[in-house]
């Protein structure tokens, strides 16, 4: 009997995660042969650890957040399916580890990445190469702080305690995306990020305007005062 995919924990990246595909549609919703937690029956009879998402070989992949290349050794991609899909792993600076899967081999390398090479939020980390089958697609998966590999998950076995579904994750990422693309101004609690540890600094920098603008108000208040008593002097 397999562990539910309800047993998994939601990654939990950043709030403003941009979606993987540069050109790419962002979507809501995922096939559920391409969905998280979607059987194999064929071979392994391993769980889907990852969503798929369409694309075209060549299609420009982008990191989703600020972060850290994972690199072994020589290399910063690790094998996957077939000689032209392989995976570019992220350690991104909220703690989220993102494997972007099925890229031509060594196309991090045309963007000047390598070891120890640190990525900004939308910069290029290569291309979606192709399956053997013949198909392209871009493979996601996340997982926690600190993994350095692909981990998956059997049919009759629990999953393993660093891989998290990225569903929740890529749904953010899709409407972040959507409302970027439409120019749609960002919130000033996301504008002008906070200081405070526990809420952010918005409620002391709340407060600090609430009162500014109590004062304000008395002072507008103070001379309208004194102008009505020179009228009536």
């Amino acid at each position: 009997m397999a562990a539910p995919v309800e047993a998994v924990p939601m990654a939990r990246g950043s709030s403003r995660p941009l979606w993987p595909l540069k050109d790419g549609a962002p979507q809501t919703s995922f096939k559920s042969s391409a969905s998280f937690g979607a059987p194999r029956t064929s071979g392994s009879s391993r769980w889907h650890v990852g969503i798929d998402i369409p694309a075209r070989r060549g299609d420009l992949v982008v990191a989703m957040e600020d972060g850290v290349l994972v690199c072994k050794g020589n290399t910063c991609e690790q094998g996957w399916m077939g000689p032209d899909a392989k995976a570019v792993l992220v350690q991104h600076d909220s703690g989220l580890v993102v494997l972007y899967g099925a890229l031509i081999p060594g196309s991090y390398k045309e963007f000047g990445l390598g070891l120890g090479s640190r990525v900004k939020r939308g910069d290029p980390i290569g291309r979606v190469g192709t399956y053997p089958a013949g198909t392209s697609m871009l493979h996601l998966e996340t997982y926690a702080k600190g993994t350095v590999d692909n981990a998956p998950w059997y049919q009759g076995k629990p999953p393993p305690p660093e891989v998290l579904n990225p569903t929740d994750y890529l749904r953010l990422a899709a409407q972040v995306t959507e409302d970027e693309r439409k120019g749609v101004e960002a919130s000033p609690k996301e504008q002008e990020p906070s200081t405070s540890t526990e809420d952010g600094g918005w409620t002391g920098r709340t407060s600090a305007l609430v009162a500014g603008g109590v004062v304000l108000g008395l002072a507008a208040a103070a001379v309208a005062v004194h102008r009505a008593r020179k009228e009536d002097a």
